[in-house]
This record gives structure tokens, sequence and C-alpha cells, in this order.
């Protein structure tokens, strides 16, 4: 028999216990050590545990903090000699999985009365005050008074003993066994159940091993993690040295546990990272059909793929920003390899001058297929939830100081800048910048400034200040020329295009010269007329060139850009008013009647057929513009003398027969009549000339959709 009052008390003390295990820091195994961690710029990071292994041992056991299970049940690997292994956990369902079989629910085990009265029927045996047996045939809770007058509740419980039924008050007694053994079984693994799913501090995963001798196993898995940060330091030498740049990443250790000498490794790149609840447990919803066919859940079908386009050019090609000729720290031509340790494969450089301190130790480079890593060369130790900054990288690298006038921009003062060319073997990550400068009395602060992702042979610029020796005024101008006119589809369609231009000014105050970069917007169907294509480069969506300002002088560049666009108006719709306007370049430029629609296409240059298509049409809507004032002016008057005849009409019944007032609205009536019967001839007349103004641009519509007109001008701007 088992004895429930340890059941009840293992019950009692469950919430003590789950709120202590909340206030633990998770733990690994104690067979299990941290050694090596990969952090990337994804969200996420890798890490790898090991362990000595025995030939006895058959398992490994890993805490997992509960946040990260799905993402280690999604991403765990097991590294092990004597072959592949297996990971168990308890469920997250567990406890409902557990009631769902058992004879009670999960708030019986609140009390023991609730208990109790939910096994109704079982066999138990009680001890003192006095000794009974039975089934459990009820269970009430009375309120009574104690001698002294107070109060207390108290739970009875009856048992069918045979024929007869006995009670006992359970707070009384001081034992209570079931008879069937298998109840405090059922008991007990509820209570296991609870315990796991109350657990908010981890998981234990239990890792069985295939079976063999000694060995060291390694596992690991990819699991949230914060980002780490690349901050660069760069040193701007005071002659024609190269520049240093110094790498640190900045991070956290979050996981809960302290790194001990741990191998750290960085990556960049923006891998895919997504959350997966692995540990819910799920279901398909499934049809319920007759026997013997059953359906199963049909695989989603494939929708086909799009092929990629191809990639632009690199920095290093048609998209790099062209170093300026000239400038007070203008860097060597030749480029320098990063050095051996920072995995490049080149030969040793040359230590860079203390600028910013003694070298700090390299790390490891290497690129891999979103980025590049950077093994970090000493073993590193963090507290849990500390936050450490170690150098990745240490290099001379090429800078060439400049202006840069961005596109878009309306400032007076250009942006100062520095073009950096990432002359090493490994990509470097994107990070913020501080710029020194290196006079002898030591470092000065320069600015601060942001870097993108630099592939090797790419080149940035990163502006850091305003330069408030050197001006910058623009001034726009643009003008427009007609470049085609087409008659097509019951359209004429005139093309133009315009010619925007801008003046850059530069003027430098400074004593010394200045190279400038210059960034002009680069809008879409836009081409480029000066400079020649040839002296550019393009850079997001901006054209980019490069000059150079003598010191105390100014230089202008002219940077002038065409864009077309095109104007349509239906044939059918017409008038010459509004082809003039349409073929006009200036309003000025629009003549009055034949003559001046003449003139205007003798100024274009259009040839001969294009001439006499348009002169038709122009004749043809002279006509129906014509016709539809005639017949509007006709009818307006008309409507005028109708209304007057109204107000005639209302005279003669108002007078009488034969008076002088009756004379005269009759005499009206009589001279309007045949007013009418003149404007209605009119309005034929002029109806008529409608239908035949319509038919004819019907016509030469349908000449323009049968055969399409096209010139081309010869024009230059």
């Amino acid at each position: 028999m088992v004895e429930l009052r340890h059941f009840f008390r293992s019950v009692l003390s469950l919430s003590a216990s789950a709120a202590a295990l909340l206030s633990a820091v998770p733990s690994l195994g104690a067979d299990l050590a941290l050694k090596r961690v990969l952090l990337g710029t994804g969200g996420v990071g890798y890490f790898e545990y090991a362990a000595e292994v025995d030939a006895g041992d058959s398992s490994l056991n890993l805490r997992a903090r509960l946040d990260q299970v799905d993402d280690i049940l999604k991403s765990l690997i097991v590294i092990d000699p004597a072959g592949p292994a297996t990971a168990t956990l308890p469920g997250k369902a567990g406890a409902a999985q557990a009631f769902a079989s058992l004879p009670f629910a999960e708030d019986d085990l609140n009390s023991l009365p609730a208990l109790i009265g939910a096994l109704k029927g079982a066999t138990v045996s009680v001890e003192a005050p006095r000794k009974l047996a039975g089934r459990i045939v009820s269970v009430v809770t009375e309120t009574v008074k104690t001698k002294d007058g107070d109060e207390r509740q108290i739970t009875r419980v009856s048992l069918l003993n045979g024929a007869g039924i006995e009670q006992f008050v359970l707070e009384d007694a001081e034992g209570l066994k079931f008879d069937d053994a298998r109840i405090g079984d059922e008991v007990d693994a509820a209570l296991k159940a609870l315990r796991a799913a109350h657990d908010r501090s981890g998981r234990d995963i239990a890792i069985r091993l295939a079976t063999g001798g000694k060995r060291t196993v390694r596992l690991g898995y990819v699991a949230e993690a914060p980002v780490w940060k690349a901050a660069y330091r760069l040193s701007l030498p005071e002659a024609g040295d190269k520049a240093r740049l110094q790498g640190w990443a900045v991070l956290e250790n979050m996981t809960g546990t302290a790194w001990s000498d741990v191998a750290l490794t960085l990556t960049s790149g923006s891998p895919v990272t997504f959350r997966q609840a692995l540990y819910e447990p799920y279901y398909v919803s499934r049809p319920t059909v007759a026997p013997p066919v059953s359906r199963l859940a049909l695989p989603l079908t494939d929708q086909g793929q799009i092929a990629t386009a191809d990639e632009a050019p690199a920095d290093g090609a048609a998209g790099a920003a062209p170093a300026a000729k000239a400038g007070p720290r203008l860097a060597e031509a030749s480029t320098q390899r990063l050095s051996a340790a920072n995995g490049s494969g080149a030969p040793p450089a040359p230590a860079p001058a203390p600028t910013l301190g003694a070298a700090a130790p390299s790390a490891e480079s290497a690129e891999n297929l979103s980025g590049a890593s950077f093994a970090i060369a000493a073993a590193v130790n963090v507290a849990a939830g500390e936050s450490v900054t170690l150098p990745f990288i240490d290099t001379p690298i090429e800078a060439d100081e400049t202006d840069w006038i961005q596109p878009f921009s309306a400032a007076r003062h250009p942006w100062r800048a520095v073009s950096l060319v990432n002359s090493g073997g490994s990509t470097l990550p994107a990070g913020s910048v501080t710029l020194y400068e290196t006079p002898p009395a030591g470092p000065l602060f320069a600015g601060e400034a942001q870097l993108t992702v630099v592939t090797p042979g790419q080149k940035r610029l990163v502006a850091f200040g305003e330069d408030q020796k050197v001006r910058v005024d623009r001034e726009l101008a643009s003008k427009d020329m007609i470049a085609e006119i087409v008659v097509a589809k019951a359209m004429v369609t005139v093309k133009r295009l315009v010619r925007d231009t801008t003046l850059y000014r530069l003027v430098n105050d400074d004593s010394k010269p200045r190279g400038v970069v210059i960034e002009h917007p680069r809008l879409e169907g836009t081409k480029l007329a000066s400079p020649p294509p040839s002296e550019a480069s393009v850079a997001r969506d901006a054209w980019r060139f490069s000059t150079n300002v003598a010191p105390g002088a100014t230089k202008v560049l002219e940077v002038s850009v065409d864009r077309p666009i095109g104007q349509s108006v239906a044939i059918g719709s017409l008038s010459r008013a509004e082809l003039a306007q349409l073929l006009a370049v200036d309003d000025r430029e629009i003549g009055s009647g034949r003559a001046g629609f003449a003139a205007l296409m003798s100024k274009i240059g259009v040839d001969q057929a294009m001439k006499d298509r348009l002169e038709q049409l122009a004749d043809a809507a002279d006509s129906l513009e014509d016709a539809n004032r005639k017949v509007a002016r006709a009818q307006e008057e008309r409507k005028a003398i109708v209304t007057d005849q109204a107000r005639l009409r209302e005279n003669l019944r108002v007078a009488g027969s034969g008076s002088d007032l009756a004379k005269v609205a009759t005499r009206k009536l009589l001279d309007q009549e045949a007013q009418l019967e003149r404007i209605d001839a009119e309005i034929r007349t002029a109806s008529d000339a409608q239908v035949a103004a319509r038919a004819r641009l019907e016509e030469l519509a349908g000449k323009a959709a049968a055969q399409e007109l096209r010139f081309k001008s010869a024009a230059t701007f």
C-alpha cells in the first residue's frame, strides 16, 4: 500500500520548488564544457561544447534555457566518432498528456479533500484515531464549532465496508493508504509531469550516445544571441604614409553562463534566421471518412520559380568612387595586403606606425559564403551578463582625404570625407568609424562616420564632418527641344528632350588643394550628356565625378542630364491651338492661324510628309471647331427667340383682342418666326459641316492607325 500523505506533501511543496527553479542560474551538465562560440550579425550564435567520454558512458546532459529549446531542436549537431546520437527531453505538453489518462484532474491536486473526492470508489485504509477500511463513497466539507466556540472546516469521508458505512474526519486521520498501488504511481507520475511543465528555468536534454570507447564528443547548436558590433578607429597620418585601421568587436555574453577560455569567432554577412516552435506539439486536422479509405493531408504543389537577374558591377568596377587626383594626404598608388595574421595569405605587411598605440593582436580572418569570419587569437573569458570589446583587425589601409557633395543636397559646404580602399583579403563588416588626425602632439578627434560592408578591392567614401573651408554654389538651367513627332493609332505624340544643367561652382578658401567628389542625382530614364559618361561612375542613384580645386581658386563643373518627356492628344478631340501648344517649345512661339502654324513647323524643321499631315489635321480640327462654334451660336440665338416668344404669347393672352398691344405682339411673333426659319437653316448647315469635319478627322485617324508617320528631329542642343 502507498501512503498518500507523502504525495500530498509533495504537492504542497511544488510551488516552492518552482520558485526556486525560476531563480536558479541555468547550468550545463557536469560533463559538458563550452569550448567554442561563433557570433554573427543575424541575431543568432553557434555554441559548441565538448566532453571526455569513457567507454561506459552512454549519455550526456545539456541544460538548455526554455527560450532556446526550439532553436536547439532545430540546429543541434553531435560529433561523435562512435556514431550517431539521439536527444530526448520532457515534452512541453507532458502534464496535459499525463492527466488525460488519470482518474483525477490537475486542479484536484490543489487540496487533499479534492483529490480524495476525485478518487471515489477507491479502497483505502485509515490509521488513527481509529482503524477503518472500505471503499470511498463521499467526501463532504462541513463547518463545525470547537469546544472554545470557534468555527473550523472539516472534511467528512464516508467509507463502504461490507453492508455498512463508516465515517471519519480526514483532518484527524494520521494516515491513509490506498490498497491499489497503481493509484500512488499515477499520483507520482502526475507530480513529475507538473514539475517539468512548471519549470521555467530550462529543460534537461539527454544526449544518448552510440556505444564506443574513450573519446571526445562535441555537440553544437545555433541559438538566439545579441549581434556583435564593429567599431573602427581610423588614424590619418600627417604625411603621405598609409592610414591605420583598427577594428574592435563589441559583444555581450547573454547565455546565462560564464565563458571560460572559449575560442571565439566573429562572422559578418546576413544569413537567414527564423523562429520555429518545434517544441510545441502540432496535430494535422484530418477529415473523417468512411472506412476503409483514409485521406491524409496533401503536400503543397510547386508554384514554380523566378530566375534571378544578373548582378550589378562591383564597386571596384563601374560603381567605384574615383579617388581624388590631389589632396593633402594622398595615399600611395600601390595596394597593401593584410598581414598573414589576418588570414589573407599575403606576405606580412610592415607594422603601422603606433599612432594609436601598439598594434593589437590580430584575428585569423577568412572569407565564407556570406561575408568574412574573424577567429580571435586568444581565448576569451567573459562573465555571464558582461559586455566586452575585442580587437579583430589592425592594418594599414589606403585612405585619400576628399570633399564629398552628396546628391539632392543644397548644403553650402561639402562633407569632409575619406575614400577607403580595402586592399586586404578580408571583407570589412559594417560599423561605426571614429577618425583621428595624428599630429605630433597626439591624436586629434576628427569626426565619426558609418562604414558599410566593404569586400576586398572595393572603395568606400565615409563622411565625417563639414568642410568649412570649401564653398559650393549651384546654378540651375533647363532647355528643351522636340526630338520626335509620331502620328499613329489615332494619336499625335510629341516626344521632347529636356536638358537640365547644373553648374557646380567650387571655391577653395584653404591654403591646401582639395580633391572633390560630386554626386549628381541620377533619375530613372535620364542620360548623362556632360561630362562624358567615361569620366563618371555610378553610385546608387547618382553619377559620381572627381575634380580638384587649387588653393584659393574657384572651379566650375558643368553637369548636364537629358530626360525625355512625351505628350499625346487624340486626333478626334484635336484643335489647331492644342496642336500648336503641343509643338511649341516656348509659348511665345505659338502663332495664330494657318500662317503662324506653318511658321512653327518650319522652325521645328519637320519634313514635308509630316508637315502635310499636321496641316491636314489642323485644317480638319479648324473646320470642326468652326462648325461647333456656328451650331452653338445659332442654338443660343434660337433659344433667346423662343424665350421672347413665350413673353409675347403671354401679352396676347392678357391683352384684349384688337388692342394696340395685341397688334404689336402679333407683328413681333411673325418676325421671329421668320428668324427661326433662318436660324434652323444655319443650324442644319453647321451640323452638316460638323459631320463632315468629324468624318475628315476620323479619316485621318484611320490613316494614322493604318500607317504610322514618324518624324525624328536632327536638332541638337
